[in-house]
């Protein structure tokens, strides 16, 4: 043997001794193999014979997606590189990766308060606080204080609420008015409705109580009055009914079909006591805010009617700013009903004798005759200070400087004493001789046999005995 193979061979001997292999090194796993380990489940993971079950796959996936995930998913390419780095232990000398910082949003997420959800409770307390200011202000004519509890971000509304601040001062001044919020409820798009009942004094002596449903909204923390935009209010919708087409806003969805409702039995009544039809349907709109309102100020009535849209009625949604008072512990539904049939009588008056032929005492009398609301508490308070109206001055209210509540009141009387006496027909006689000749006097005349003088002292007798009789309501 030569010594070429006794190296060899002493070579193979020492090989043995010391363990060593000749194996050559593994392969470096490709990206394929890499996926392929991580998604396999375990032998526990798997279910009866042998198939991999759903639920397993699951569970064996979320320690890893909660890894490697901690974010919403990178590109595809990001993941496996990715999962590549986190398959192959990094080597004993290698740095140990550190965990990334937390971005900034993160950290910000972590410190930024948490918004406390508005509870009915809590609702009630700011909005108590908002109406206690906003009567503060119009007692102390505070008008920045005002200002600052209606909301900034609607021009519209601001405006109207300026004009109210003015009408309050002109025929509030010299009240002193206290609310309480009874009760709140959460509106459409973050809005909440009020509850608020009001006492009004004059000299500490009460001069009457209220219910009225206002609009908030929270604005920086504090909640304001408010109104809902036109954006917000949602486009027009109709619902046909009997002889009726009522027109409104999403807003008013709920309560849409009750007024429909309303808006029929009005038709029904006004057709049975005066014996007036329509001979089209009749368009009625729902109006729950003043931009929706054109040409209609603060402090304006419930609903209106203008021979300029013949067919049509306009109303004050129930729950609006617009609607204004009704008695306390009442449904606003039962004001809705009477403004409905008052307006519907125009309506339909105007077809037989034009209203602007006549003096507002007539037709103003005529629709509250037939909506049933006469107003005792106003005759009493005229007759014990002797100040009842003259029939030439209740020609045209808005001459009138203040109590329109008493002109209606009036007015009723007047119409319900001469259909009392004359009959239905007497009205209609007296209605078309004031067209024909536009005078105070000679209407009178012709259509009920007596002088305006002499029919008004047997009027103003017939009152007076009427509620003297009559225990003050």
């Amino acid at each position: 043997m030569n010594v070429l193979a006794r190296a060899l061979l002493w070579l193979l001997v020492l090989l043995t001794l010391s363990g060593c292999s000749m194996r050559a090194p593994a392969p470096t796993p490709t990206v394929r193999e890499v996926d392929r380990a991580i998604w396999k489940p375990s032998a526990t993971q798997r279910g009866p014979l042998g198939k991999t079950s759903r639920a397993a796959t699951s569970v064996a996936r979320e320690p890893y997606e909660a890894t490697v995930f901690p974010e919403p998913p990178p590109a595809t390419a990001t993941v496996r590189a990715t999962r590549l780095a986190t398959a192959i232990p990094a080597p004993r000398d290698a740095p140990t990766p550190t965990k990334a910082a937390p971005s900034a949003s993160k950290v910000r997420s972590r410190t930024a308060p948490v918004r406390k959800p508005v509870t009915l409770a809590s609702a009630r307390r700011g909005i108590q606080q908002t109406v206690d200011r906003y009567y503060d202000a119009l007692d102390t004519r505070d008008v920045r204080l005002f200002r600052s509890t209606v909301v900034p971000d609607n021009p519209y509304w601001q405006a109207v609420q300026e004009e109210q601040y003015a009408l309050w001062l002109v025929n509030y001044a010299e009240g002193d008015a206290s609310a309480r919020v009874r009760d709140v409820r959460p509106l459409r798009r973050g809005y909440y409705s009020g509850k608020i009942d009001l006492t009004l004094q004059f000299d500490n002596e009460e001069y009457g109580r209220a219910t009225q449903d206002w609009v908030f909204r929270r604005v920086a923390g504090r909640w304001k009055l408010a109104e809902p935009t036109r954006r917000e209010l949602g486009a027009l919708r109709s619902m046909r009914g009997e002889g009726i087409t009522l027109e409104y806003y999403p807003w008013d969805a709920a309560q849409a079909e009750r007024v429909l409702r309303i808006s029929e039995s009005a038709y029904r009544t006004v057709s049975g006591r005066v014996a007036l039809r329509a001979k089209q349907r009749i368009r009625v709109r729902l109006l729950p805010a003043y931009e929706v309102s054109p040409g209609l100020a603060a402090g304006e009535s419930v609903g209106y009617y203008r021979s300029a849209s013949p067919n049509s009625l306009f109303l004050r949604s129930p729950g609006s700013f617009g609607f204004g008072t009704y008695r306390p512990y009442s449904s606003p539904y039962d004001e809705l009903a009477k403004t409905a049939t008052h307006e519907m009588t125009h309506l339909l008056a105007d077809r037989r004798v034009p209203l602007g032929d006549l003096p507002d005492w007539m037709t103003e009398g005529l629709a509250e005759w037939v909506s049933g609301n006469p107003r005792p508490y106003e005759i009493h308070r005229a007759l014990q200070k002797d100040g009842l109206y003259r029939l030439r001055q209740l020609a045209a209210f808005e001459r009138l400087s203040s109590g329109a509540g008493l002109a209606y009141a009036q007015s009723y009387e007047v119409v319900s004493y001469i259909i009392q006496t004359h009959g239905l027909d007497g009205y209609w006689r007296l209605a078309r001789a004031h067209r024909r000749y536009g005078s105070v006097d000679r209407p009178f005349r012709e259509a009920l046999g007596t002088g305006r003088p002499e029919f008004e002292r047997e009027w103003l007798r017939f009152v007076r005995d009427k509620y003297d009789s009559d225990p003050e309501p």
